[in-house]
């Protein structure tokens, strides 16, 4: 028999940005309105199929997450080591597709409807595989929007889902898709581009794939040698290999995912 599935619930940032500040007028003496606004925005994600997170670019830590467990992996795991601990568990082509293809993109669209106040229509999706505990590779859709802006009118809460489609993906492609919803609530498509992992797969190893994401998240060689447990001189030989492999001219060209932090790294 062929397993059922549930069709996930889309909550786009507009609803969850209106759920929590519909409820941070209501108080009580003995809470204050912020943690009442987050128990209840936390009390509706939980009712979501998939996985929910809340991600705060400023420190590039998760603030929430809607799961006990994600991927076999305690949550624990994810929101103590942020980002960083999260790009691990993508495979090598994957996470180099994301960071080097999708990010620059996504952040640059982010930037800009940030700046002229229009985010709340904005949504990137695309599907990557995910390495389980287990070690078996699964593919999920991750979809992501803005939750809140800084004062400077940049990101600065991301809310993102990701749900399980292995039994529904019929082919290996990344389908990176950025779409806005207008103010007549049509749907505008801003960008629409396809990769393939299985040919960007022969570019990066899963270790060097490690150390660029670690690299784009602003880290020095001496604490991603800590982080990954190697010598920095292995760091640096890595580094070399991917400047050679990546054709970059230097390490600033590689750190591009410090877009997250506004560039301050």
């Amino acid at each position: 028999m062929k397993k059922s599935s549930i069709p996930p619930i889309d909550i786009s940032a507009k609803e969850a940005f209106g759920i929590l500040e519909s409820y941070k007028k209501y108080s009580a003496d003995k809470y204050s309105t912020e943690k009442i606004g987050v128990d209840i925005f936390s009390r509706i994600l939980q009712n979501i199929p998939g996985t929910v997170m809340v991600i705060d670019l400023h420190t590039n830590m998760y603030i929430y997450v809607n799961t006990p467990e994600i991927l076999g992996y305690k949550s624990s795991e994810f929101i103590e080591g942020g980002l960083a601990r999260v790009l691990q568990v993508f495979p090598a082509a994957h996470g180099y597709i994301m960071i080097q293809q999708i990010f620059p993109v996504m952040f640059k669209y982010f930037d800009e409807y940030c700046r002229n106040k229009a985010y709340q229509g904005l949504k990137v999706s695309y599907p990557t595989q995910l390495i389980n505990s287990d070690g078996t590779a699964r593919w999920y859709q991750h979809t992501i929007s803005i939750l809140t802006t800084d004062d400077m009118d940049k990101p600065h809460l991301l809310l993102k889902s990701i749900y399980d489609i292995q039994d529904h993906k019929k082919d290996s492609s990344i389908d990176f898709v950025i779409s806005y919803v207008n103010s007549k609530n049509e749907t505008e498509i801003l960008v629409e581009e396809r990769f393939l992992p299985e040919i960007t797969n022969t570019v990066l190893s899963e270790r060097e794939a490690q150390v660029l994401s670690l690299i784009s998240l602003g880290l020095t060689s001496a604490q991603i040698a800590d982080k990954l447990c190697i010598s920095q001189h292995t760091v640096n030989t890595h580094r070399k290999n991917i400047l050679r492999k990546t054709f970059c001219k230097g390490t600033a060209e590689l750190a591009i995912f410090a877009l997250t932090t506004g560039g301050d790294q």
